[in-house]
């Protein structure tokens, strides 16, 4: 069943800010790794179960996909909805949210 996937105001802001960050060194990484991630993100509408349960919250609804060196951190809410919550750099610790 396909679900639908909301992005959280962190969430983009989390991505705008990666996009930023990479962009200055090079726009085109900036350009290919959020790309990347987003396209990640497309895959939740038919796979919702497709990352991992987070393991530092070992929660089945809380789930992760890593791309590259970053988590994309998202919640299955039961109710056809993949709600994103953060994007974060893997050296970045998720207790800080």
């Amino acid at each position: 069943m396909a679900q639908k996937v909301v992005w959280t105001r962190r969430a983009t802001d989390d991505l705008y800010a990666i996009f930023e960050n990479l962009s200055a060194f090079s726009d085109t990484r900036a350009e290919t790794i959020t790309e990347e991630i987003i396209n990640r993100v497309f895959l939740l509408e038919q796979f919702p179960a497709l990352g991992r349960v987070v393991p530092e919250l070992n929660i089945a609804t809380i789930r992760e996909l890593v791309v590259r060196q970053y988590r994309v951190v998202y919640s299955l809410t039961g109710h056809g909805v993949v709600e994103i919550l953060t994007v974060r750099h893997s050296a970045r610790p998720l207790s800080e949210i």
